[in-house]
């Protein structure tokens, strides 16, 4: 794939300049999970506002085309073939692993390069596809570092695994349970509730009455959130270690005061952010800066980058400075591997009042 792109590479050095630099985004703007974006969609808008008030990229702005996959695999499909027709140059996509699979196949057969922000399905860049990329971790090394801590904390005891049925939940679920495993631990248990479940103290009670020591939380903030203030109501008081979603403010919301003391694996945010990024997220935004916030700008960061790099703005070009480049971003310096993972570190987390704090 690499050898195409350099070839096709050759072939676009007297493309056409255009007024205006057009880059796709999509994600759910609406649905089960549409409280995301008021993360990324700020991360996404702020950085290309950024960009432009320092000149632009090759003396052209960005221009921004964002549409809502309501984290559908079928949307997501019809979304990307109108991306397609919109002349994008490259594309951001957000958290839903199920729509961002179903709608690559279409941006990769045209060679538009894709920049997948925050979903985690190891299949999204196992799949081969050469103009994909990744800014966070892959499923694998978030379960990972789960797996790390509940064994450094309870090895030996009752770990139970709950996720809600959703490919990237069930798919870290599993991950957990077979490192759980192989690492020689016998009770684990492995449950599921529905997505939308409002009483959860059926599955808790169980919980409860099987002795569990210590809980991996497989779920989005909604789930997970319900999760841990019903099981505080029960006085069901495990070690809790959350997934991805569990950092954003939406869980903590819900959750209330039974968040303090819930682990979070979370991709690494380097200190200090700038403060002048900081402050002008905020004012955009309507919810504090979080990772999915300050990744989404560093894609936009990236490609400006690329195009910088390649001195061109046509897709294809844009690809070959991902696949060979290093970009400085607000989460740190990175680059792609030869499968499109970045380089980006997974970090532990622990909530204390109203944000987290780095564990390890």
């Amino acid at each position: 794939m690499k050898k195409l792109l350099l070839a096709l590479a050759v072939l676009c050095l007297p493309c056409a300049a255009y007024a205006d630099i057009t880059i796709g985004a999509y994600g759910p703007l609406t649905g089960p999970v549409a409280s995301e974006s008021d993360y990324w969609k700020v991360g996404i808008e702020q950085a290309i506002e950024d960009v432009n008030a320092r000149g632009g990229v090759l003396g052209q702005k960005l221009k921004l085309e964002m549409m809502d996959d309501a984290c559908d695999p079928r949307q997501a499909v019809a979304v990307m073939n109108r991306m397609v027709t919109k002349n994008v140059k490259a594309i951001l996509s957000g958290s839903c692993s199920g729509a961002i699979l179903a709608a690559s196949p279409i941006s990769d057969e045209v060679g538009i390069p894709q920049i997948v922000t925050v979903a985690l399905n190891s299949a999204i860049t196992d799949h081969g596809w050469g103009t994909v990329y990744r800014m966070s971790g892959r499923d694998n090394d978030h379960a990972r570092v789960a797996v790390a801590y509940l064994l450094q904390k309870a090895r030996g005891k009752k770990i139970a695994i709950i996720h809600d049925k959703s490919a990237v939940t069930r798919g870290l679920a599993d991950l957990a349970e077979k490192g759980l495993r192989e690492a020689g631990e016998r009770e684990v248990e492995l449950l599921a509730i529905n997505p939308g479940e409002n009483d959860l103290s059926p599955i808790i009670a169980k919980l409860k009455n099987d002795g569990i020591d210590a809980v991996y939380l497989a779920l989005f903030m909604r789930e997970g959130g319900l999760f841990v203030r019903q099981a505080k109501d029960q006085k069901f008081l495990p070690l809790m270690v959350g997934a991805q979603p569990l950092s954003l403010l939406e869980f903590k919301r819900i959750a209330g005061d039974a968040a303090d003391g819930v682990y979070v694996v979370n991709q690494k945010v380097p200190e200090p952010i700038p403060a002048d990024v900081i402050e002008r997220l905020r004012k955009r935004g309507h919810v504090e800066p979080a990772v999915h916030t300050y990744i989404n700008y560093a894609g936009i960061e990236t490609l400006a980058q690329a195009m910088e790099q390649e001195k061109s703005a046509e897709a294809v070009r844009i690809s070959v400075a991902l696949h060979k480049g290093r970009f400085q971003t607000i989460m740190g310096e990175s680059g792609f591997n030869d499968k499109g993972d970045s380089s980006l570190a997974v970090g532990l987390y622990q909530w204390h009042g109203a944000g987290l704090v780095s564990v390890q």
